[in-house]
């Protein structure tokens, strides 16, 4: 189909409608479609660059402040406190102790830094992909993607940040520290009670790892792919909704938040971290999840709209000024289609919606902006099964 000269300038309207299969009488349906799915790639590719580019940008510049040394590691110094031992036993300080709170044993994690990264990021998009299988919705598989890493990416980039200039002793500081002590005793004879990094005779990147304990990173990142993973499930399942949900549904959006629970819980027990670490690094993961969320779609409680993908920014900056496009469009091609090839196909959850709600929707016209045209030849998506919302309060009767 070619389109009028007043609209060839326009981008975002070629890339939507790339998406759109155009009928034609010399090609097989099997051509169009393959036709159709290189040019829907393209048009994928030129809306949502920019978004995966900064992703990788945030993480790359993550990545390599994780490597460099502590900021200022020299300034953060151990106490020497009086000590609590019976006075009958000998002490190697003489009335001097170290902080018991950072004398635990160093001993391995249970889930290692580079598995968690992994995990957090590998099971949510398992999920969200298995979604799909019923959906089978481009834009809503891009939103549950490119929320999932903004949480991620951005739950890293403060807490690695945070560990770097703020951090905090682990339990395990002294052993991993391995101090001088012959240094720390003279050092008491002079009445100087406290030490810092530069007694310590261990490896440099284990005393860095030492210093960086605040917030916990496991925390953070589990809480922050778990909030949101719970969040995209309750919108599928609708269990804060309007009506009862079933139990096994409740248990499923629930369970998200347990596993992140056992994540951040080993880490107390494994003497990685102290608890006012994995207090601040869930606090984070929690606020940072949601705010993906609500970056991705268009509501976070609300059962009304949580489920609907919003429109990449690329494609909203110029709705307004290609939205004319897109309807002359659409409308040569319904004139060009078949009886059969005539019903657009949404890739929505909201198709069957109570009247409500679609009234609602109807008052968000970018939503028109983001239809998927089933390809010529291809059967209708089944649409998934969801519990409507009740139009209309029940009353019991007495």
């Amino acid at each position: 189909m070619i389109l009028p000269a007043s609209y060839a300038g326009s981008h975002v309207c070629l890339a939507l409608m790339s998406l759109i299969t155009t009928p034609s009488n010399s090609y097989s349906p099997s051509l169009r479609r393959g036709h159709a799915m290189r040019r829907g790639r393209a048009a994928y590719i030129q809306v949502v660059w920019l978004e995966y580019l900064c992703l990788f940008v945030v993480a790359a510049f993550t990545l390599g402040l994780y490597c460099t040394p502590t900021y200022y590691k020299d300034y953060r110094v151990v106490p020497m406190l009086p000590s609590i031992t019976p006075s009958g036993i000998s002490q190697p300080f003489g009335q001097f102790q170290l902080p018991l709170e950072i004398s635990y044993p160093l001993v391995g994690e249970p889930l290692p830094t580079r598995g968690c990264a992994v995990v957090v990021v590998l099971v949510p998009l398992l999920v969200i992909g298995m979604f799909q299988i019923k959906t089978w919705s481009l834009w809503d598989f891009h939103a549950g993607v490119v929320g999932l890493l903004k949480a991620v990416v951005s739950t890293s980039f403060v807490c690695t940040t945070l560990k770097h200039f703020i951090g905090g002793f682990r339990p395990f500081y002294i052993e991993a520290c391995k101090p001088d002590w012959d240094a720390i005793v003279e050092g008491i004879h002079q009445k100087i009670y406290r030490f810092n990094a530069t007694l310590c005779l261990g490896n440099p990147s284990d005393i860095d790892r030492a210093l960086q304990a605040f917030p916990s990173g496991h925390a953070s990142s589990s809480f922050a792919a778990a909030v949101f993973l719970s969040l995209y499930l309750n919108a599928k399942l609708k269990v804060f909704s309007d009506h009862a949900s079933h139990f096994w549904a409740f248990m499923v959006v629930l369970t998200p938040l347990i596993l992140a629970s056992l994540v951040s819980g080993s880490m107390l027990t494994s003497h990685q971290h102290q608890a006012q670490d994995l207090i601040f690094g869930m606090i984070i993961g929690l606020i940072l999840g949601m705010l993906a969320y609500r970056s991705a779609y268009a509501a976070v409680f609300d059962f009304r709209l949580n489920h609907i993908p919003l429109l990449p920014f690329a494609i909203k900056t110029q709705y307004s000024q290609d939205a004319d496009c897109l309807q002359d469009a659409q409308a040569r091609l319904k004139g060009e289609q078949g009886a059969e090839d005539d019903e657009l196909v949404f890739w929505s959850w909201w198709k069957q919606a109570s009247p409500k709600i679609e009234e609602k929707e109807e008052e968000m016209p970018w939503l028109q902006s983001i239809k998927s045209v089933r390809m010529a030849g291809q059967e209708p998506v089944s649409k998934p099964r969801m519990r409507k919302c009740s139009p209309e309060p029940i009353v019991l009767k007495a």
